[in-house]
C-alpha cells in the first residue's frame, strides 16, 4: 500500500514539474547548401564571410561531383543545391520536384574553344579531333552555339574525345587533340601554355549557361522563409561584391585557393562570371504570366537532352521555374 502510495506521489510529481516546465524555442535548424569549387558560387561565401544570411546558419558543403551534390539534397544532407540548369534538368523526374528559385551567376567567357595554332574558326574543325566532356555544361553551350551560328552539321566532322578540364588538357598538351571545348581556367592554361587560341566563348550566348540555385518544391514551401534569407544574402553579396571586387576575390580565395594553383588562372575565371543580382533574376525569371528569358534557356536545356536521349520524361520549362523567392528585398 506505502508502494502504491509512494509511486502515485512521484508519478503527479513528475506531471507538475512537465506542466510547469519553461518553454524553449526550438534550436533553428540550419540550411545546407552542396556546392562545387567554382568562383561562380562566391557570393554563398561572402554573404556566409561578411555575415549577409543574418541570423540563419548556412552551411556551405563543398562536393566536386554533381550526382553526388544532388544525392545529398535527395538524402536530406543539403536542402539547396548550385549547378549548371543542365544538370538540374537532366537529374530530374516528375515526382522529384525540382525547382530553380535563383539564377547566381552565368559563363560570360567562361565556357569555349580553345585551338592550336592554325585553326583560326569554328569551320576550322573540321576534321580534326577536339576534346569534349559529353552532356556536360560545355557540351550543351557548344551544341546551341552550332545551331546559332548555322553549323549545326560541324558536329558529324569531328572527333570528339570525351575528355574534361584536366585530362582534356593534358590530351592536348600531348597533341592528341587538336582543340578543346571546355571551361576557365583550362582555357587560359591552354592558351598560355601552348600558345593556343580561344576562337569562341560563351560571352556570345548571354545568359545560356547559367548555374542555378535549386531544391525540391516541397522543401521551399515547407521553408519558404528560411530559403527568402539566402536569397536576400546572396542579393546583399552580389551588391558587395560589385562595390569591393579586390575584397571579393580575396574571400573566395580563402576558400577555393587549391584549386587555383596559378593566381591568373584564379583572375582570368573571375573576369569570366557574370554575377546575378536582384534586377537581373528578375528580368531573367520575370513573371508566371510572362516568363523571362530563363524559360527559353531551360526549353533549350530539355530540347538539347531530349536529343541526346538523356531525359526520361517530357516536362515543361515551368516545371523548374519558382517564382515566389526572386522578388525579395535584400
Amino acid at each position: 500500500m506505502k508502494r502504491s502510495i509512494t509511486r502515485l506521489f512521484i508519478t503527479l510529481f513528475l506531471l507538475a514539474v512537465i506542466l510547469v516546465a519553461p518553454v524553449f524555442p526550438q534550436e533553428k535548424h540550419p540550411i545546407a547548401i552542396a556546392v562545387s569549387p567554382w568562383v561562380g558560387y562566391g557570393p554563398l561565401y561572402i554573404a556566409g564571410d561578411k555575415g549577409f544570411f543574418g541570423d540563419l546558419v548556412v552551411q556551405i558543403n563543398i562536393v566536386k561531383d554533381t550526382d553526388k551534390r544532388i544525392a545529398q539534397l535527395m538524402g536530406g544532407y543539403a536542402q539547396i543545391v548550385a549547378v549548371p540548369v543542365d544538370a538540374m534538368v537532366m537529374k530530374s523526374r516528375p515526382e522529384l520536384g525540382f525547382a530553380a528559385f535563383l539564377v547566381i551567376d552565368e559563363s560570360a567567357g567562361g565556357d569555349g574553344v580553345v585551338a592550336r595554332k592554325g585553326i583560326n574558326s569554328l569551320e576550322d574543325l573540321a576534321g580534326t579531333k577536339v576534346a569534349l566532356g559529353l552532356f556536360s555544361p560545355s557540351d550543351s553551350w557548344f551544341d546551341y552555339l552550332l545551331e546559332e551560328r548555322d553549323l549545326e552539321d560541324l558536329r558529324d566532322e569531328i572527333t570528339f574525345a570525351n575528355l574534361v578540364d584536366l585530362d582534356a588538357l593534358t590530351a592536348m598538351r600531348k597533341g592528341q587533340v587538336d582543340a578543346m571545348i571546355g571551361r576557365e581556367p583550362f582555357l587560359s592554361s591552354a592558351k598560355r601554355e601552348l600558345g593556343a587560341a580561344i576562337i569562341a566563348d560563351s560571352r556570345e550566348t548571354p545568359g545560356r549557361v547559367v548555374d542555378v540555385l535549386f531544391s525540391q518544391a516541397d522543401t521551399i514551401a515547407g521553408r519558404h522563409a528560411d530559403f527568402e534569407t539566402v536569397v536576400k544574402g546572396v542579393y546583399r553579396a552580389v551588391d558587395w561584391m560589385e562595390k569591393n571586387p579586390a575584397a571579393a576575390k580575396s574571400i573566395i580565395k580563402k576558400y577555393l585557393g587549391e584549386s587555383y594553383k596559378v593566381s591568373s588562372d584564379f583572375d582570368n575565371t573571375f573576369s569570366a562570371v557574370g554575377f546575378y543580382n536582384r534586377d537581373m533574376n528578375l528580368r531573367y525569371f520575370g513573371t508566371v504570366d510572362h516568363p523571362g528569358d530563363f524559360e527559353d534557356t531551360l526549353d533549350d536545356s530539355i530540347d538539347y537532352l531530349q536529343d541526346m536521349n538523356e531525359l526520361s520524361w517530357d516536362p515543361e520549362p515551368e516545371d523548374f521555374m519558382d517564382f515566389s523567392l526572386i522578388p525579395a528585398q535584400p
